[in-house]
C-alpha cells in the first residue's frame, strides 16, 4: 500500500508573483481528498496539464520496489516527480491522510521559481507526465475488463 499526506505548508518568500511574499505560512491542499484511493484513482483528480497536480511526489511514502517497478523518479529535467505519482499510484492502492508533515520553503534561487528555463519546459513536463498518468490509468483500466494480471 502506498500511503501519502494531503497537504505540505510553504514557507513563501519569493519574488513570484503567484506567491506570498510576506513570510507568512500556508497550507498547500491537493485535490485529491483524503482517504483510501484504489490504484488510478490518484491520476482521475488531474483533469488537465496546467491543472494542479493531484499529489506531491515529497507527500509520497512508497516501498523500493514500488517505486522501481513504477519506473523510478524519472530521467527528465523536469517534471519527473509527476510521472513517479503517476507510476506508484497507478500500480497500487493507498491512503492519503489529512495531516501536514512538512514545511517547503520557497526562495528566489530555486528552479520553480520561474525562470526562463523552468518556463520553457513547465508546459511541455507537466503534458508528458499528464498524459504518463492517463495512459496508465487507462491501461490498468483495461485490464480489470479483460481480465489480465498487471504484475508488479
Amino acid at each position: 500500500m502506498t500511503l501519502a499526506v494531503t497537504g505540505s505548508a510553504n514557507i513563501p518568500n519569493s519574488p513570484c508573483p503567484s506567491r506570498k511574499t510576506d513570510g507568512s505560512t500556508t497550507i498547500w491542499r491537493c485535490p485529491t481528498p483524503p482517504g483510501v484511493h484504489r490504484p488510478g484513482d490518484v491520476t482521475g483528480y488531474w483533469t488537465s496539464p496546467e491543472a494542479q497536480i493531484p499529489l506531491g511526489q515529497t507527500m509520497l511514502l512508497a516501498r523500493t520496489e514500488l517505486v522501481v517497478a513504477a519506473g523510478g523518479h524519472g530521467g527528465l529535467p523536469q517534471g519527473e516527480d509527476f510521472v513517479m505519482v503517476n507510476g506508484v499510484t497507478n500500480l497500487a492502492p493507498g491512503e492519503l491522510l489529512p495531516h501536514v508533515v512538512y514545511y517547503y520553503r520557497q526562495h528566489p534561487a530555486q528552479m520553480t521559481a520561474g525562470g526562463t528555463a523552468f518556463l520553457e519546459l513547465e508546459g511541455p513536463s507537466r503534458e508528458f507526465a499528464f498524459r504518463h498518468g492517463q495512459a496508465l490509468r487507462s491501461a490498468l483500466k483495461r485490464s480489470r475488463t479483460d481480465g489480465l494480471e498487471l504484475a508488479v
